[in-house]
């Protein structure tokens, strides 16, 4: 059985997750927030020709509200799955990504932990 070193909550909607890849620096890629905690997050996306590779910069935010945002945190991509099961005809895939925080500054995980206790919802069990 997997144990968790944190605890997992469900984000609320609005929670984004924002990232820039090194090889298209111009181009951030918004995905929708689904669970955090204070080691790493996971978030879904629709591919459009981008994937996380190479990806070198990561915020999160509620809305994009500049006063509910961590910027700048440091990270390394867990997993990076298609959810659709299959590419479908030229369509974008559904994907879903799971990053692992790297070392936070002090202001970083104060910042963290209170986006978790104002933009989630409850515990996930697991």
């Amino acid at each position: 059985m997997e144990t968790r070193q944190y605890k997992r909550f469900k984000a609320m909607d609005g929670a984004l997750a924002v990232f820039s890849s090194t090889l298209q620096p111009n181009l951030p890629k918004l995905g929708r927030l689904l669970d955090i905690s204070a080691g790493g997050l996971a978030f879904s996306y629709t591919a459009r020709g981008i994937q996380t590779e190479g990806a070198s910069s990561l915020r999160i935010s509620w809305h994009d509200d500049e006063m509910s945002t961590v910027e700048g945190i440091p990270f390394k991509i867990v997993y990076d799955v298609d959810l659709s099961g299959h590419y479908r005809l030229g369509l974008p895939e559904d994907r879903r990504c799971g990053v692992q925080f790297g070392d936070l500054t002090a202001e970083q995980s104060e910042q963290l932990v209170a986006f978790i206790r104002n933009y989630s919802r409850g515990e996930i069990a697991g």
